[in-house]
Order: structure tokens, then C-alpha cells, then sequence
């Protein structure tokens, strides 16, 4: 619901300006308006934080990235460093 200033709300505002135009070299303009930004982006940024540090977390501590795959793929995938070492090995010998 739009409301116009009364004169004597204008005139505080008014006076609230002057007297602190006084103090600076820079000249302050009132906007009054019904509607304010609803600040869209802000959850944009918060939702960048939150990915990075995600990010950073599993560059950090890479065996969490693997348990939080397990918890969807029921370990399969999952392979021991001997293991993988083997394969690698006899894949080398096999090629050569």
C-alpha cells in the first residue's frame, strides 16, 4: 500500500539531510520507494561459497569424496592400492 509523506515527515527528512550534508562536500538524495531489491544474487554468492569449500574439503581429504561415492554405489568401484598396483603391473608386462 503506497503512503505519501505527511509535510511534517517531509520536513524532517528534510532537515535529517541538510544537517548532514553540512558535515561533507558530497550532496545525499532520498529515494523513497514501495518496492526494495530482493536480493537474488546474494544466495547465487552463498551457493559459490558453498561449492568451493565442498570443493576444497574433498581436494584436502580425497577419502571422503570415496566414502560419500560408497554410500551410492555400495563400494563397487572401490579398489585397494595393491590392487589397482597389480593391474597396472600386469598390464605393463602383458603390453611389453
Amino acid at each position: 500500500m503506497a503512503r505519501r509523506f505527511t509535510a511534517e515527515e517531509h520536513a524532517r527528512v528534510t532537515a535529517a539531510v541538510a544537517e548532514a550534508e553540512r558535515g561533507t562536500d558530497g550532496e545525499i538524495v532520498t529515494i523513497v520507494t514501495d518496492w526494495s531489491d530482493h536480493y537474488h544474487d546474494v544466495s547465487l554468492y552463498y551457493a559459490g561459497a558453498a561449492m568451493l569449500a565442498a570443493l576444497g574439503l574433498f581436494a584436502f581429504f580425497p577419502d571422503l569424496l570415496d566414502a560419500k561415492l560408497a554410500l551410492f554405489t555400495g563400494g563397487w568401484g572401490r579398489r585397494s592400492g595393491i590392487f589397482s598396483w597389480r593391474c597396472w603391473w600386469w598390464f605393463r608386462r602383458w603390453s611389453s
